[in-house]
């Protein structure tokens, strides 16, 4: 009864492990969790799971991992990504390598990261590659590092020294990949004639298997949890409905599961507690590498004052307004808007609302 179709908001239906959706307590589609089976292990989760012998690496399935020098396995250059921990509040420096630097006149690349988790702070470089390096406009979520030799002579450098660091504050200690944002276009290598020759980029990551003790607010479900960072002896009950038990405003982001790369996933934002509400704000976070924004569709009853109010790689900031004397309520569970993004992979990607 009132729910479902094109205008009404979906109907509640009780998880299953097996109705093709990720749901519930689930940690993929009908597995994980505290009532289904584990879900099985992929080269793209971004841990060491199953027989891997590294991170998405190794073992029976995946491909080998790289265990020598920045690249090793190809005469192509290399840009690789080191992985490191670190505590809340610290900086943490991202060692960065390049193999098969040799004779180049020119590289960049792009790196995408969880704004909410990671704060971009600085740089350093190699005495030998000072000179010619440059980081352009980093912003939330994205860091872009440039090198150019300044005297035209060409540049080689060793594999095994390490070439930049890249340094971040730890905002929340929770697992973060660091990314190539659209390697196909932002990775670029130049040889001496400045022609853009093949090259490849290997990720990074901080705070990764550092084997931190799990916490309420790290952004992943472990330890005892029956969801992400909710529920178990240590952590607050999960929310079945958005704000359940909550005297507050709240907004909840939804799932979309199953997108295939290059399609459309739609996500809805519901409220609760929406009560006579004439303005706010909120952005939402996400990995540049894995999504797109593409569109948003309000709620009939918010349109007009809601929109967004600028979308950047990695970041989509909405903005609602309404004069004083014309506010607006919505139920509980209502869906205020639904955002769409298009996928660039079919990893897991966290969508963070602040």
């Amino acid at each position: 009864i009132d729910c479902g179709g094109p205008d009404c908001p979906s109907c509640p239906v009780d998880p299953t492990c097996d109705d093709g959706i990720q749901n519930g307590n689930e940690t993929g589609v009908d597995c994980g969790g505290p009532d289904c089976d584990a879900c099985p292990p992929t080269c793209n989760d971004g841990i060491q799971n199953g027989d891997e012998e590294g991170i998405d690496c190794g073992g029976t399935n995946c491909t080998p991992c790289n265990t020598g020098d920045c690249g090793d396995g190809t005469t192509d250059p290399e840009v690789c990504i080191g992985s490191v921990c670190g505590d809340a509040g610290a900086e943490v420096c991202v060692p960065v390598f390049v193999g098969n630097f040799d004779n180049l006149f020119g590289f960049q690349f792009s790196l995408s990261y969880l704004p909410a988790n990671l704060e971009y702070t600085r740089f350093t470089a190699a005495a030998a590659l000072q000179a010619g390096v440059t980081v352009g406009s980093p912003s939330d979520g994205t860091v872009n590092l440039i090198w150019n030799d300044p005297n035209l002579t060409g540049v080689t450098f060793p594999a095994d020294d390490m070439a930049f660091e890249i340094c971040f504050t730890v905002q929340t200690v929770a697992a973060t990949p660091i990314t190539f944002r659209d390697e196909a276009n932002t990775l670029r290598f130049f040889n001496a004639s400045g022609t853009r020759i093949p090259g490849s980029g290997n990720p990074g990551s901080v705070n990764q298997n550092c084997g931190n003790t799990p916490t309420c607010t790290d952004g992943i479900m472990n330890g005892n949890e029956t969801g992400v960072d909710c529920g178990g002896p240590d952590c607050a009950p999960c929310m079945s409905t958005c704000g359940e038990g909550s005297d507050v405003l709240n907004v909840c982001v939804g799932e979309a599961c199953n997108v295939a790369v290059g399609g459309q996933a739609c996500v809805d934002l519901t409220v609760s507690m929406f009560t006579d509400i004439t303005g706010m704000q909120m952005s939402i976070f996400y990995p540049a590498a894995n999504l797109n924004y593409a569109s948003f569709t309000p709620n009939p009853a918010a349109s007009g004052g809601l929109q967004v109010n600028g979308a950047t790689d990695g970041e989509v900031r909405l903005i609602f307004f309404r004069s004083a004397d014309n506010p607006i309520s919505l139920d509980d569970g209502d869906v205020l808007m639904t955002l769409c993004f298009t996928t660039e992979t079919a990893a897991t990607t966290i969508l963070d609302a602040t």
